[in-house]
Order: structure tokens, then C-alpha cells, then sequence
């Protein structure tokens, strides 16, 4: 949901829904649907491991993704789904600096001085058509500059973007130093973007890096992620079952977080649970029609009652003696 006029802020793939007045606001709310979103259970033809994963950049993670299954290293040497090759498109493009007002930035000494509140540093650039274009903040930090958070503002296609950097002085300090910013999709080639500073100060700013990513494959690889599918889903307290049919070894990735307390079945016989994409649990299947089933049950819950109830007798052998 976006206000009427933010819709650069829309990510790709969405479609206007439904518009609405809100006259009480003085605003129209216009409410988009992800016409490329996944159903609870879906398959990938391949896998790449946790290692290989981390080495990516953040661009390059949401890329792997896409085509491939994250799983532990550990079980690589078991699985018989294929490995992957991922294609990465590292679309990194030159700027150039140009309006500044109140602010001097020094690459070689990675220092950057607002010398005054609302200063703007705008980059030009030329993005790639039918894309998401990104900014990509080096080792910015506020340590030593006196402040214990800052906040940093990213104008581009008329809308505005937050970030929010934090000194080790903060009790909430997150340690974040490294900042990537979409400036959302565009149609056209995106040219500019603007970094606004509200409050003036000496900071530390390693590489300023501009990233335009297309999206022409995008659909293609969803699609193939939703081509087998579990259906005939039933949801139930701590239940889950479906069916598939999966035409090759694949791995059937669920979108809920990954937890020990859950099993799983396949075909009445239980099988090993996976933690996939870093959160979502899944499982391996073989080629062929299959009944799934998944249980959630707390973990330590059988205990915890023993536990319970012997804490009980004991109390009341204690009250009566």
C-alpha cells in the first residue's frame, strides 16, 4: 500500500489493485498486488550451499535465490538434487558527482563533512531499462562525530528513502556499517539519486557504489519455481499436509521458519528436515507423485511436563509433611 504519488516505491512486479479515497487523510491509498508471489510450497531444481552463499554479495544472494536452494554444507554429499551454476549479473555502473550543496566528500580519506543541516550530495548516472537500480554505502560511519544516530535520506524518481546509522556510543547500536538502498524499479533508465544529511557532521564514508539490476529474467525464474507445487493444502494447529508431484529430484522448500520442532513425512516415512534459504525449512523429494506431511511439536515439551508434574507430587508430599 503506497500513497497516490509514491509509486516509485512500488517494487517490480506489482499490479495496481484497488485505489482508495481517504478523505479524512487528504490522500488516495492505491493497494498493489505481487503478481509473481509463491504459493507455501514450492521447488527447486538445484541446489548451491551455505558457503557458496555468503561469498555473494547482497545482490548477488537475492540472484542465487532465485535459481537455487540454499542448504548446509554438511548435506551437499547426501542430496541428489543437482548443483547448481547461478548466473549473477553484478551490473555495478560509474557516476559522477553532481549538485552539491553544504557537503565536501574526500574518497581518499573516506571522510565525508555536512557542514550543514539538509545537505545534499546528488549522483549522476545512466541506469540499465527495466530495472531496479541501487545505491550501495561502504563503511559508513558516525563514530567520533559526537552523534549516536543519524539518519540519511535517499531521493530518487521523487520519493525518499531512510537509513538509519548508528555510533558504538548507541545502546542500540546495530553495527551496521555497509548500506544498500533500492531506489526502486523503473521502466526508463534511472539518471540520478540524492543523499540528503538532515543534521550536519564529520562522518567516515569508505565507496559510494551505484548498481543497476535488470529484471528480464525475473519472471522466467519464478515461474519455474511455481511450475511443481504442493496443492490440495490442509492447514491445521501444528499440521500441515499436501500433495506433489515433482517430474526430477527436487527440493520442496516451504515458506515457514525453520524450526526443530517440526517433521516431516514423505509417503508415510519420515524424512530428514532441511533448513533452506538461511529461514525456511523444506525437504528433499525424488522424482514421482508423493503425500507430505509436516508436525510441529514444542521441543521439550514431553520433558517439561515430566518435569511439571514431578515438581508437583514434590510440592505436595513437602505441603502435607
Amino acid at each position: 500500500i503506497v500513497a497516490e504519488g509514491e509509486e516509485a516505491l512500488v517494487p517490480y512486479g506489482y499490479r495496481l489493485l484497488k485505489r482508495i479515497e481517504r478523505p479524512e487523510y487528504n490522500r488516495v491509498d492505491l493497494i498493489y498486488e505481487n503478481e509473481y508471489a509463491l504459493p507455501l510450497g514450492y521447488t527447486y531444481n538445484s541446489y548451491i550451499t551455505y558457503s557458496e552463499y555468503e561469498s555473494l554479495n547482497a545482490i548477488e544472494k537475492q540472484q542465487a535465490m532465485l535459481q537455487a536452494a540454499v542448504i548446509k554444507d554438511s548435506y551437499a554429499n547426501e542430496t541428489k538434487v543437482a548443483h547448481a551454476t547461478v548466473i549473477l549479473i553484478d551490473q555495478e555502473i560509474p557516476f559522477q558527482l553532481g549538485v552539491i550543496d553544504g557537503i565536501t566528500y574526500v574518497p581518499e580519506s573516506n571522510t565525508l563533512t555536512v557542514q550543514k543541516a539538509g545537505g545534499a550530495l546528488q549522483l549522476l548516472f545512466n541506469g540499465l531499462e527495466n530495472s531496479e537500480s541501487y545505491i550501495r554505502l561502504e563503511d559508513f560511519s558516525i563514530d567520533g562525530s559526537g552523534l549516536e544516530i543519524v539518519r540519511g535520506i535517499v531521493e530518487a524518481n521523487g520519493d525518499t528513502r531512510s537509513y538509519w546509522a548508528t555510533s558504538k556510543e548507541n545502546s542500540f547500536d546495530s553495527g551496521c556499517e555497509n548500506f544498500l538502498i533500492n531506489l526502486g524499479y523503473n521502466k526508463e533508465s534511472e539518471n540520478y539519486c540524492t543523499l540528503w544529511f538532515p543534521v550536519a557532521g564529520s562522518f567516515l564514508l569508505g565507496d559510494i557504489q551505484i548498481f543497476s539490476l535488470p529484471m528480464d529474467s525475473y519472471p522466467k525464474e519464478v515461474s519455474e519455481l511455481g511450475l511443481e507445487t504442493l496443492e490440495k493444502v490442509e492447514v491445521s494447529i501444528n499440521k500441515i499436509v499436501g500433495q506433489i508431484h515433482v517430474s526430477k529430484n527436487k527440493i520442496l522448500t516451504l515458506s515457514i521458519p525453520y524450526s526443530e520442532g517440526w517433521s516431516a513425512k514423505v509417503d508415510g516415512e519420515y524424512a530428514e528436515l532441511l533448513e533452506v534459504n538461511t529461514m525456511y525449512m523444506g525437504i528433499e523429494l525424488e522424482a514421482g507423485n508423493h503425500e507430505i506431511e509436516f508436525n510441529y511439536r514444542t521441543p521439550g515439551i514431553a520433558l517439561g511436563g515430566m518435569i511439571s508434574i514431578v515438581g508437583m507430587v514434590l510440592f505436595l508430599i513437602s505441603f502435607c509433611y
